[in-house]
């Protein structure tokens, strides 16, 4: 394992539990107000797994979609973490200054109409009358 990967570990697990639980969260809430029952999605998650049988097992099988879930999430992080190598700084955007001179992608100014010092307010078309309507 390379030194890279070994410092990258802790971030990944820490990522893929906090986007499985936030996930998995807001699910059991959405589904919840409509009136199905917790265990019922993670059967449905473990269904992937077992088929209909899901349905049966109960509160082992409503586990077994709960582990199931964070499995996916994990793989997911990881995934993103070793295909974000591949790309190039440009894509990414993680160049330490940007044109703008600042670390943030935007400096904005909504106050005066500006990001990045550039005017954003809508200008008149050329040869239109301000007041013509549409």
């Amino acid at each position: 394992m390379s030194s890279n990967t070994a410092r990258a570990t802790p971030w990944v697990v820490l990522a893929g539990v906090v986007g499985a639980t936030c996930d998995i969260t807001y699910a059991l809430l959405y589904y919840g107000w409509r009136g199905v029952p917790a265990q019922r999605l993670l059967q449905t998650v473990a269904s992937g797994l077992l088929g209909k049988a899901s349905y049966d097992g109960g509160w082992p099988t409503a586990a077994l979609g709960l582990a199931c879930h964070y499995a996916i999430v994990a793989v997911t992080a990881e995934s993103a973490r070793a295909e974000g190598h591949r790309l190039p700084p440009e894509v990414l955007d993680v160049s330490p200054k940007r044109a703008s001179g600042s670390r943030w992608p935007l400096r904005a100014s909504p106050a005066r109409g500006r990001v990045n010092g550039r005017r954003t307010a809508a200008r008149p078309v050329p040869g239109s009358s301000p007041t013509a309507g549409p």
